[in-house]
């Protein structure tokens, strides 16, 4: 991969280039292609390269001070305030009380590269010190507690929430372990002891190599809800074990209490849809022979009982995870998929479901955590494994980013369907002509008519009934000898009081 970092000569940045391995300067090279370029501040030019990183708009906003504590609301997180800029009105948050320690994070893209800490002042009230602060101490591996993770985690969410592809995050932790917002530095100064980390981890993405046909492979682990008749919430793990192909997943409740509730099927992964698909409703028959009570409804979607988000990740190998990436299947993908969704889903976010939510996997992989369980048909399941599959292999032809703008971004996150439909479309016009488009025209025919036809698939997602005859899961299906089926654990929690939201368990 051929990049280059692109800056304008600002004060202080020979530091940085001075430790980076690949070219840099104020102007890119007439005679040579960059793959990827890496900018800096407000100065530089934009240039018109197949991937870009430092965007100026999300800069400018930044620098603006508009509407930054919005954008990181909207995805769940709690900002401070905002020094160093001229803060608008819709910013007037204040100073969490009992600041019990001050956090420095660089983060480039998905990574928190490490962390600098110090404890608060005697008066639990954050220093926020200028950039450069000695008093600050880089914190190794052991030192890294739950505050000091955490912080890692949100400070990584708050730059992508903002736009920015890397930033110097401060984060405050309170006493009651919650963590507050409490700069994003699009800018970092180069003096600061943090250049380094940033450097490593710029050198080791321009050293990366990105085939230009990958080969992709695609796995995903949707989830699914067990109800009586009666309605009430039949826990998973009364029947599944937390590992195998078939297994049970966890919600954590307020003072981190921890239910297993959720069933989640783990296919086999495959180099296409089909393939995937199949391995899916093999994985459901041995769900079935898991849970041998044919009286239970298996519910799929957003949130098909209050207060029980599920899941639909997908995951992908053989491709890099980049923010840009990211933010292909945020408006490719998430976009256009709240067509379908109903009520449910919605209820989700901001804690879940929300834009741009991923994880790296032991297997070199990433998961996509954004989408709905879209189990309520093969067909359904079909067509957005092919989606996620075309945006992921043609991520960087994709030019449009909607969400970008914050207004159109609040309305994802409220669920308004209407409002959104005439942006998809669009997306979806510039997803018709790609290869991977033609080669699952079948799949995404069926997925554009649910999205764009009269009347739409609305609430498709989210249609509450039982996913198993959909999926041809039938009564041969429970035939497991007696002797060979799973042992009834018996009930997860006597107390129904689990938390407002959630209903009683049996």
């Amino acid at each position: 991969m051929k990049c280059f970092w692109l800056h304008a000569g600002e004060k202080g940045i020979e530091r940085l280039t001075g430790l980076l391995t690949f070219p840099n300067g104020s102007k890119l090279p007439a005679d040579a292609e960059a793959d990827v370029v890496i900018r800096y501040g407000r100065l530089a030019p934009e240039p018109a390269s197949p991937v870009l990183l430092g965007r100026l708009a999300p800069i400018l906003r930044i620098l603006r001070g508009k509407g930054q504590g919005d954008l990181l609301r909207e995805c769940g997180l709690k900002p401070a305030f905002f020094f160093g800029t001229r803060r608008s009105q819709a910013d007037s948050s204040v100073l969490p009380p009992s600041v019990v320690w001050e956090y420095r994070i660089p983060v480039f893209q998905q990574e928190a590269l490490t962390v600098y800490g110090r404890k608060a002042g005697a008066a639990g009230e954050a220093m926020l010190v200028k950039q450069g602060d000695q008093r600050f101490r880089e914190l190794p591996d052991e030192e890294r507690q739950h505050r000091a993770r955490r912080a890692m985690k949100d400070a990584v969410r708050a730059v992508y929430a903002l736009g920015l592809d890397y930033a110097l995050v401060t984060v405050l932790s309170t006493a009651e372990s919650e963590t507050w917002i409490a700069e994003v530095d699009a800018m970092p100064d180069w003096r600061g002891e943090w250049t380094i980390r940033f450097a490593e981890a710029f050198n080791r993405f321009a050293a990366e190599e990105w085939p230009e046909k990958p080969s992709l492979l695609l796995g995903a682990d949707p989830e699914f809800l067990l109800v009586s008749e009666s309605g009430k919430v039949v826990p998973a793990s009364r029947y599944l074990d937390r590992q195998g192909k078939v297994g049970c997943d966890a919600v954590i409740l307020s003072g981190h209490r921890v239910i297993l509730p959720l069933a989640e099927l783990r296919p086999a992964p495959s180099l296409d849809v089909a393939g995937l698909v199949r391995s899916l409703r093999r994985t459901m028959r041995a769900a079935a022979q898991r849970i041998p009570s044919a009286e239970l409804a298996w519910l799929a979607g957003g949130m098909p009982v209050k207060g029980l988000p599920l899941g639909g990740h997908i995951h992908f190998s053989g491709v890099p995870l980049t923010s840009p990436l990211l933010r292909a299947l945020d408006n490719y993908g998430a976009l256009p998929l709240l067509l379908l969704e109903g009520e449910g889903s919605r209820g989700r976010r901001p804690r879940y479901g929300r834009l741009g939510d991923s994880r790296r996997k032991s297997h070199g992989g990433f998961e996509y955590r954004p989408l709905p369980s879209w189990l309520a048909s093969p067909e359904l399941a079909a067509g957005v494994l092919a989606l996620a599959r075309t945006i992921v292999l043609h991520w960087r032809e994709l030019r449009q980013d909607p969400l970008l703008h914050p207004g159109l971004r609040r309305r994802f996150y409220r669920g308004d369907a209407d409002a959104l439909r005439e942006t998809a479309a669009r997306l979806w016009a510039e997803l018709e002509p790609l290869a991977a488009y033609r080669e699952q025209a079948k799949e995404l025919a069926w997925l554009k008519r649910q999205l764009f036809a009269e009347p739409a698939g609305r609430g498709l997602i989210d249609s509450g009934g039982d996913i198993r005859a959909a999926w041809g899961i039938g009564a041969a299906d429970y035939t497991l000898p007696e002797s060979l089926a799973a042992p009834l654990r018996g009930p997860l929690l006597k107390d129904a009081a689990l938390h407002p939201l959630i209903p009683e368990l049996v």
